[in-house]
C-alpha cells in the first residue's frame, strides 16, 4: 500500500513510494521496519521495544504487541526520566560484555487515554499515525543525547501485584530472540548478522540483564512502575 524500499548499501535506504500516498504514511514503515533492517545490517543488535534513561542507565521495554512497551516508557517520563527511544531500540557492543543503546529521535507513538496522562510533560501531538491506527505521534521536550550503557531488558506482563522477577537464561534468550526486530521475517531478516546477533543474546542472557517486569492492566497504578524499577536497579 506504501511503496517500495531498498537498502543498498549500510548508509543508503531508496524510498519509492506509491502515488499520492503522503509521507506522514511513507515514515511508518521507513522508521520502523527499515530502519530496523538497516541498523541489523550495519551489525547492531535492535529490539521492538522502548528505551529509557534511568540516573544514566538505559532500561529497555519488551513485550509483545498491545503489551504497553511506549504506556510504560511514557510513564516513567511522566515520573521525570527521559526517553531513549521507542519503537525501534538499537544496541551496541564496543565491549561485548558493555553493551550500550543509542538514542533516537524523542518521539512516543501513544493511544488517546495513555497521551492523557503525559500532558504535564510538555509533549506536542503530531497528529494520527494513520486514520486506520487508532495511535498518535507525539514529541517530547527532550531525549537521550548519547548512547548509554545498558541495565536491564525488561520483558512486560501482567499481575494483579507489580513486581520484578528474574529469566533463566534458556527462557532470556528465547525471549530475546523472539523480541527481535528482525525475527518477524525468520533467519532471512538476520542473514549474516545470525551467528554475532545471537551470541550477543547468549552474553545478556548469562549477565542477568533480561528480566520479567510485571505490572497491573490499566492505567491507574502506572505512578508504580518507576519506583519498582528503581528499587530493582539498585540492587545491582
Amino acid at each position: 500500500m506504501v511503496g517500495a524500499f531498498r537498502i543498498p548499501s549500510d548508509t543508503c535506504i531508496e524510498v519509492d513510494p506509491n502515488p499520492g500516498v503522503p509521507d506522514s504514511l511513507v515514515a511508518l514503515p521507513l522508521l520502523g521496519t527499515v530502519f530496523a533492517a538497516l541498523l541489523q545490517r550495519r551489525g547492531l543488535t535492535v529490539f521492538h521495544a522502548s528505551a529509557v534513561d534511568m540516573a544514566g542507565r538505559a532500561v529497555v521495554l519488551l513485550g509483545h504487541k498491545g503489551a504497553g512497551k511506549s504506556t510504560t516508557a511514557g510513564a516513567l517520563v511522566a515520573a521525570g526520566h527521559t526517553l531513549i527511544a521507542d519503537d525501534v531500540v538499537a544496541l551496541e557492543f564496543p565491549d561485548p560484555g558493555a553493551p550500550l543503546v543509542l538514542p533516537a529521535a524523542p518521539h512516543l507513538r501513544l493511544w488517546d487515554d495513555s497521551s492523557a496522562r503525559l500532558a504535564a510533560s510538555g509533549i506536542t501531538d503530531l497528529g494520527r499515525l494513520h486514520d486506520a491506527i487508532d495511535k498518535s505521534l507525539y514529541a517530547l521536550p527532550a531525549a537521550a543525547a548519547a548512547p548509554l550503557p545498558l541495565a536491564r531488558l525488561y520483558m512486560l506482563g501482567r499481575a494483579a501485584t507489580p513486581a520484578v522477577h528474574p529469566m533463566p537464561p534458556p527462557d532470556a534468550i528465547a525471549t530475546l530472540l523472539n523480541q527481535s526486530y528482525m525475527a518477524r521475517f525468520g533467519e532471512r531478516g538476520f542473514g549474516v548478522t545470525m551467528p554475532t546477533h545471537f551470541a550477543r543474546l547468549a552474553l545478556l542472557a548469562a549477565a542477568g540483564s533480561a528480566k520479567i517486569l510485571a505490572v497491573p492492566g490499566g492505567l491507574d497504578r502506572l505512578a508504580e512502575i518507576a519506583p519498582l524499577i528503581q528499587a530493582d536497579l539498585a540492587g545491582d
